[in-house]
């Protein structure tokens, strides 16, 4: 896994998953998974309107799931991550279909 890590995860945030998944309770490996996961998916979009709108959905969802779990630092079991997985990705979806919606009308 040490290898995979390095391989795919910027050696900064190598440092801040192994203390986000100690203080969190959520195994590095299902951290660095999900990190990996979109990132390869990301590294296949063409590069279309539509597809940078999908990345920043991504990046979004990302940056509030990884808050999230920060913030709710004192423990995150398998099913309170499920949660906050979901309530990252309903946020991201809201937050690139509003910035989506301003750059149709301006």
């Amino acid at each position: 896994m040490k290898n995979l890590i390095r391989t795919y995860v910027d050696p900064m945030l190598e440092d801040r998953l192994k203390l986000l998944a100690e203080s969190s309770g959520v195994s590095l490996s299902a951290l660095t998974a999900e990190l990996i996961q979109k990132g390869l998916e990301s590294s296949h979009i063409s590069q279309n309107d539509t597809a940078n709108l999908i990345w920043l959905e991504e990046l979004f969802y990302l940056q509030f799931l990884t808050l999230q779990i920060v913030l709710n630092s004192s423990g995150v079991d398998a099913e309170k991550f499920a949660e906050l997985k979901s309530q990252a990705r309903h946020w991201a979806k809201q937050k690139s279909s509003s910035i989506n919606n301003q750059a149709m009308e301006g």
